[in-house]
Order: C-alpha cells, then structure tokens, then sequence
C-alpha cells in the first residue's frame, strides 16, 4: 500500500521491480492481512539475549508462536530484530536491519499462514507459520 494516502488501499506489485501492477482481484481477500501490535508492557523473555532496546516493542501472538520486533542501540546506531519462539524455543532470529538512524515501523506481517519481512531492505523473506 502506499503509505502516503489514506484509507489505506493495497496493490498487487510486480516481484522484480515492485511497481505497482493491479488493484487486487475483488476474489482476493486482502483483509486478512495480520499486523503486530505495539505493546510496551510486553516483557522479553530472558531465553532471548538482547541489547540497550530503543522505541516500541511490535507483538503478535499467532498459531502458539510469539513474533515479536524490536530495536536496539548499536555503535550510535540502531538494528531492528524480528525474533519467533514458541514456548521457549527460538524459531527465527534475525537482525533486519542494521545501521540505521531511525526506528523502522511495522517489520512484518501475517498473511494465509505465511509470515512476511524484509530484510537488509533488498530481499522480501517469507516463511510457512
């Protein structure tokens, strides 16, 4: 969606050049697209090693996994994690992005099952969740 305009309207784009290519089919459902919540009051389990944490906690409770994104201070810089566990077991750990300024908003999203992000701002990552 572009990001400029309200409500919020969603595009299909093109996966080599990301230029919006179509309004969705009206068969499509593109509200079942699922975002985190922002919860300052979640607490991070101790099984997760983090740093100095900066800005807001993004939280989503899905399929008995918590996905949860975060940042944290590095070197005058930032980096935003996304981390998956379920219980107390890690899934996925990855930094998403490192060096950067400004906190980054919504890291990621649930959509049919499959769990979306971008990482290092060039490569759309997706997983089975």
């Amino acid at each position: 969606y572009d990001s400029r305009h309200q409500p919020k309207k969603y595009y299909w784009i093109d996966h080599l050049t990301g230029e919006a290519v179509a309004d969705p089919s009206p068969t499509e459902d593109c509200t079942n697209v699922i975002f985190p919540e922002t919860d300052n009051t979640f607490e991070i389990p101790s099984f997760i090693k983090h740093g100095s944490l900066a800005g807001e906690l993004s939280v989503l409770n899905f399929s008995d996994k918590v996905f949860l994104s975060f940042h944290e201070t590095d070197l005058g810089y930032f980096k935003q994690r996304l981390v998956v566990y379920q219980h107390d077991k890690i899934l996925i750990d990855e930094i998403l992005i490192s060096g950067i300024q400004k906190l980054q908003p919504e890291a990621f999203f649930i959509q049919k099952n499959h769990l979306f992000y971008i990482r290092g701002k060039e490569e759309i990552v997706t997983y089975l969740v």
